[in-house]
């Protein structure tokens, strides 16, 4: 056997061009064949050769993902913000040979790509043949991620609170880790006073409902965000001493129960009352503020829901003052003889409450 050469010469084969004593790498031969013997007087010694080609063999394509992807399907990687492509094997080889492809095309943000093969390489890849197909599609899905709001809370007449950062759902994949990747924290979050998103919650929206955090949505090609709400709470004002005004009076014994009232001065709405229920304290006789001694005073309640007190913080105390009385005698004509007992009618008492002068038992009014 002879290989046909470049130059249309011929060139006898090596061992390791054969196998079984016959040419198997791809290309163009000819077989010499020799008929009869030199030494055999009666024949002619007769020699012609056979051409003949070793076609190369067409491979088939195995197409395959990267080890260690994500995947939502076949051929379909999930967006990581890595270079993604396939890898190509090599099927239908003889001999146990051992080639390997080489495979153009790649992406790397959501989109479907080409790759195809477009090379053979190894010692055998001579021998073989790219089949008419050899291109194929894979894709990069958006990465699913869902998101759930912040929370805050803020006392009412307060500023709103910074809100607390967003966080991933259970089970989510995460954003990418990057430059140019988005971030928990880069998200805008606004509260609302209810799922609608009508109406945002102010420094004096009411107390005893529940807010809503919605975060502001960012259109991003590579991400398909889901996003929850969170909660915001306004909680109640605790209305401190210093946020009352309390009867500014000196008091004196008058006969009458009188009263100590404390306004709310503190922070609040235009518009709003904050009406105080004032109670007092230490005395059996506190309930009726009448009679002289050391009384103490406490804001037992608040009719406003948006306030809350403590009443073993919000007390004031008074004094209730005696009322000075004036006491003189009556000019009285007695006759000679007679014994004279002054009685209570005989003394002119000035300052006196009616009510305690009749219940004295003196007649009239005092004079």
């Amino acid at each position: 056997y002879e290989k046909k050469l470049s130059d249309d010469s011929w060139e006898g084969l090596t061992d390791s061009e054969l196998k079984g004593g016959k040419p198997y790498l791809a290309g163009d031969y000819r077989a010499k064949v020799v008929y009869g013997q030199d030494t055999n007087e009666n024949y002619e010694v007769l020699t012609f050769t056979a051409e003949f080609t070793v076609a190369r063999r067409t491979i088939t394509i195995t197409w395959g993902v990267e080890e260690g992807g994500e995947f939502s399907e076949d051929f379909t990687y999930i967006y990581n913000g890595a270079t993604h492509t396939l890898s190509a094997t090599a099927g239908n080889l003889g001999y146990n040979d051992e080639i390997t492809l080489t495979v153009s095309g790649e992406g790397k943000n959501v989109d479907t790509y080409i790759v195809e093969v477009i090379g053979i390489n190894g010692d055998f890849a001579a021998n073989y043949v790219l089949p008419a197909s050899v291109s194929t599609t894979f894709s990069i899905a958006k990465r699913a991620v869902t998101i759930i709001a912040g929370s805050g809370s803020h006392t009412y007449g307060n500023d709103l609170s910074e809100l607390s950062t967003p966080t991933y759902a259970d089970g989510s994949l995460q954003f990418v880790s990057g430059v140019g990747e988005p971030t928990l924290n880069g998200f805008e979050q606004m509260v609302y006073t209810d799922a609608t998103y009508g109406t945002l919650v102010g420094q004096f929206t009411p107390v005893g409902n529940s807010y809503v955090v919605k975060i502001t949505k960012q259109e991003l090609s590579n991400y398909d965000i889901t996003y929850l709400t969170g909660t915001y709470t306004v909680n109640a004002r605790s209305i401190a001493l210093s946020d009352i005004s309390w009867t500014e009076s000196e008091f004196t014994y008058n006969g009458e129960i009188q009263t100590v009232t404390a306004t709310y001065t503190g922070v609040k709405s235009e518009s709003e009352t904050v009406p105080l229920t004032v109670v007092a304290y230490i005395r059996e006789d506190a309930a009726n503020f009448k009679n002289a001694g050391d009384y103490t005073f406490r804001v037992t309640r608040v009719d406003n829901t948006n306030f809350t007190v403590d009443s073993s913080e919000l007390y004031q105390g008074y004094t209730m003052q005696k009322k000075e009385v004036t006491v003189s005698a009556k000019e009285q004509e007695v006759t000679y003889g007679y014994d004279f007992e002054p009685t209570l009618a005989s003394f002119n008492f000035a300052g006196i409450v009616e009510s305690d002068y009749s219940a004295a038992g003196i007649t009239g009014l005092p004079g």
